[in-house]
């Protein structure tokens, strides 16, 4: 239910996502988790489409995230960066405005981790 935390599940080829699923228990963290498996097929599809993750208040109501994953030499995700503030701060042009701020970092780091810019899709 965080932005960061879908960019991990995102990363992971299709069958490994499929049993994390099976396994996982859907408690919501506040009226906006997504509690509904294929709801987060659905969200996970969208991240792996568009490299971008949002927690639109689903951890904490009060709060609006974004991430991108980070890359390593082999194209592979290790990891993810975001930001994260109060909802009455991060209007959806903020957050469009912030992610290319987000994804500006998270090239420069993943060059650091040796990344070549052609990440692998799952």
């Amino acid at each position: 239910c965080t932005a960061q935390g879908k960019i991990i599940p995102a990363s992971l080829r299709a069958d490994q996502f499929k049993r994390l699923i099976e396994r996982v228990e859907f408690k919501p963290s506040t009226l906006y988790t997504i509690t509904e498996p294929e709801v987060l097929l659905r969200e996970i599809a969208d991240v792996r489409r568009s490299a971008v993750a949002i927690d639109d208040g689903e951890f904490n109501a009060e709060v609006r995230c974004i991430a991108v994953p980070v890359y390593n030499f082999t194209g592979d995700v290790i990891g993810a960066l975001g930001i994260s503030g109060p909802i009455w701060r991060m209007s959806d042009q903020v957050l469009k405005s912030r992610a290319k701020l987000v994804q500006a970092a998270a090239t420069r780091l993943s060059a650091e981790f040796g990344a070549s810019g052609a990440a692998k899709t799952s």
